[in-house]
């Protein structure tokens, strides 16, 4: 979700959504509406309501993420 961001994770998410593609994964940013920041919280709960799929997985800007990790998840999820 980009919340008025400035460094370059729009066009991540983009490269991630077209490289992730063949492998059935959906990549999607979502946007605020255009009034500034609003935070975290606030950012991630809107992503949350504007989500359409059976999982969402979050990835700050400080985050880091293993190649497998949601390929991990995805198979504990779906076997519990």
């Amino acid at each position: 979700f980009d919340d008025s961001s400035t460094d370059g994770s729009a066009a991540v998410a983009a490269d991630c959504s077209a490289r992730l593609r063949g492998a059935g994964v959906s990549v999607t940013l979502g946007a605020g509406d255009g009034s500034g920041p609003t935070g975290c919280g606030a950012a991630k709960n809107r992503a949350v309501h504007q989500s359409a799929g059976k999982f969402l997985c979050f990835l700050d800007a400080d985050d880091a993420m293993f190649p497998e990790r949601v390929a991990q998840q995805l198979r504990l999820a779906l076997a519990s």
